[in-house]
């Protein structure tokens, strides 16, 4: 095949694509379904968190924002006991997280969002929240304490995201 051919075709299938391939609502939606039931539990004292007027969350009382170091795109931080909680902005994907973790899709909130956890479960999950921009924020919380495995859960499964009446799944 010479180098105008190659060019040709890769040409048609760029164009074959659609618009909003390689975007996270695209990605997620050819995920496997998550296998267990997503359920989130805050309780009724817990406190809502508003970010970039896109994302909402819910934290126990107990939690306290704490600097956010490391962000490339933007992050938020918060200490809740012994269970880290991290808003990372960012362009992800199933790809993203490297080896050692498994990815699938659920629904919570209303919104289709890709859930990660870790193989050896030490603790660590996220939720990436679709929102149609560039950099989209990925919920995470993680703890060594098994015991704080549920409550890690009910905080990431606590995200809203609030989206522009334009965007498409």
């Amino acid at each position: 095949m010479s180098w105008p051919t190659t060019c040709r075709l890769a040409l048609v299938v760029a164009c074959a694509a659609p618009a909003h391939a390689g975007t996270a609502a695209w990605e997620i939606e050819r995920l496997a379904p998550c296998a267990a039931h997503v359920t989130p539990s805050p309780g009724g004292d817990w406190k809502t968190e508003r970010l970039r007027g896109q994302l909402a969350l819910s934290l126990p009382p107990s939690c306290e924002r704490v600097e956010a170091k490391g962000f490339v795109h933007g992050g938020d931080s918060w200490r809740c006991g012994e269970i880290g909680v991290q808003v990372a902005w960012g362009i992800w994907g199933p790809s993203s997280f490297g080896e050692g973790v498994t990815t699938c899709a659920a629904e919570v909130g209303g919104t289709r969002v890709m859930i990660v956890r870790e193989q050896a479960d030490e603790g660590w999950i996220a939720v990436l929240l679709p929102t149609g921009d560039v950099h989209e924020p990925l919920l995470s919380a993680s703890s060594k304490r098994v015991e704080d495995r549920r409550l890690a859960e009910a905080i990431v499964f606590s995200g809203r995201v609030s989206l522009p009446p334009d965007f498409t799944h």
